[in-house]
């Protein structure tokens, strides 16, 4: 049965080849497409992930103009006193 169906392929893939090359074409450019995204994904989920203190950083934000930076600070939020968090937590979130 898959012998039959390989037969068949090749007699369509020999009869147009405009076709076959520009299904090919899309096929690769969709996997390429979807292997890149992937990577990228990763890249961006794996930015904080190197540090053994993640937990503690966070992000400030500041708007100039029409551009916005982030700017990473760690801090040490157990010595904060939990007022001081509480509030910070409330501010960054």
């Amino acid at each position: 049965m898959i012998f039959n169906w390989f037969k068949i392929f090749i007699y369509h893939l020999r009869q147009s080849k405009l076709f076959s090359f520009l299904n090919v074409l899309g096929l690769s450019i969709g996997i390429a497409s979807i292997i890149f995204a992937i990577l990228y994904w990763n890249n961006e989920h794996s930015y904080d992930q190197w540090n053994p203190e993640k937990k503690t950083l966070i992000w400030f934000l500041t708007k100039l103009a029409r551009e916005t930076f982030g700017l990473p600070i760690r801090f040490l939020l157990e010595k904060l006193p939990k007022q001081a968090y509480q509030k910070l937590r409330k501010y960054a979130l």
